[in-house]
């Protein structure tokens, strides 16, 4: 189990929210996100609360939970850049969308208390891959 709500460059959610109103799993053709720690079946239903709070704030926002994983990211601090991945090009456009997401001082507030009463499950990445998050490429 892995606290990251608190380190805003480790937060990855949009995948957990994407069109989902129950834990399943998001396997489509070469999809590597099931390999995942936090999308874990036992993690993707213990991080339902998540989705349900993505899923709420964006109905508030007329936004997709991807978009308020991205606004809600971006607006930690200035010198944070998203750099969201996809394959497809609908979801590049969505992404962009994030941009147009705007918070309120009291709205990220209110965001953050109730993301902080949130236990997300599983980590965001296979150990070997944790692992090497945050270390320099080698010289060539």
């Amino acid at each position: 189990m892995t606290d990251h709500h608190k380190d805003p460059q480790a937060v990855s959610w949009g995948d957990l929210a994407e069109d989902r109103d129950e834990p399943v799993h998001p396997v489509r053709g070469s999809d590597v996100r099931p390999v995942f720690p936090r999308n874990s079946q036992d993690n993707l239903a213990a991080n339902m609360p998540l989705v349900q709070l993505l899923q709420e704030r964006a109905v508030r926002k007329g936004a997709t939970p991807g978009q308020i994983d991205l606004a809600w990211l971006l607006a930690q601090k200035p010198w944070i850049v998203a750099i969201p991945s996809t394959t497809r090009l609908s979801h590049l456009l969505e992404n962009i969308g994030a941009e147009e997401v705007r918070f309120s001082p009291d709205e990220l507030q209110e965001f953050n208390t109730a993301l902080a009463n949130i236990t997300i499950h599983g980590d965001r990445l296979p150990s070997a891959a944790l692992a090497m998050t945050g270390v320099e490429a080698p010289p060539r």
